[in-house]
């Protein structure tokens, strides 16, 4: 962590933001060579932050060095609007013929109106996207480390003088599918940034094909919306311990 090798960090670190890159770069994406990925980050606002493309070398340039907290323009977490930019940007660049599927991480951290919410869940559900939404993060709260350039712990964050703790909302993110009709998948500290899910299977649905490469015989084109990390402006569900 920031320039400091893995295994020289004391326990866990990093944010959640970072288990999303490494499960996208190391799973997903090899798993649809060939079809289109796009990437849409959002906080209080949904922003496209890879346009639909198959160019896997540009693609992985942006989400290493842009794939940042931050990022999304305002503050707390709304991913009504991010599911809204990536529809968009599937309407936009759709190609007759492809699948469309829309990958939503989250920590279950709701801070949107639930009036939008509910007319682009009805929106999704007028439209030819399927969802699959992934819950990010532990569901014991625990405290967020502060580290040092040389990996050392260094202190914890806190809000109004209290030790500030992070666990995932399930019941949030479980409810959320659940209203969305998809699938529910939990991605948690444990899992080491890994998903025990065949990708291709999974969003290519029977119209795949296993070579060297998994690919696909009718192309997909994909939206990815990410969770914009473990952020202190109200993004994560916290809780306060004395």
């Amino acid at each position: 962590k920031a320039g400091v090798p893995a295994d020289l960090v004391p326990g866990r670190y990093g944010d959640r933001l970072g288990f999303v890159h490494k499960l996208l770069k190391d799973q997903i994406m090899p798993s649809i060579i060939g079809n289109q990925l796009g990437v849409v980050l959002y906080t209080g606002e949904g922003f496209e932050q890879v346009t639909l493309t198959d160019d896997w070398t540009a693609t992985g340039w942006v989400l290493d060095n842009w794939m940042k907290i931050g990022n999304a323009p305002g503050g707390g977490s709304d991913y009504s609007s991010g599911l809204d930019k990536a529809m968009q940007m599937l309407e936009r660049d759709k190609i007759p013929g492809r699948s469309q599927v829309i990958v939503l991480f989250t920590d279950g951290g709701f801070t949107g109106a639930e009036e939008d919410l509910a007319k682009v869940l009805e929106k999704l559900g007028n439209s030819n996207a399927r969802l699959i939404v992934v819950g990010v993060g532990g569901q014991t709260p625990i405290p967020i480390k502060i580290y040092d350039q040389d990996g050392n712990v260094t202190g914890v964050e806190k809000k109004d003088d209290e030790v500030a703790l992070t666990a995932i909302d399930e019941a949030a993110v479980a409810a959320l599918a659940a209203s969305a009709n998809s699938e529910y998948f939990i991605l948690d500290p444990d899992s080491d940034g890994k998903l025990n899910i065949n990708w291709a299977s999974k969003l290519g649905g029977s119209k795949t094909e296993t070579k060297d490469n998994p690919v696909f015989q009718n192309p997909l084109g994909l939206a990815y919306l990410l969770l914009t990390g473990l952020f202190m402006r109200g993004l994560l569900r916290r809780k306060v311990a004395a």
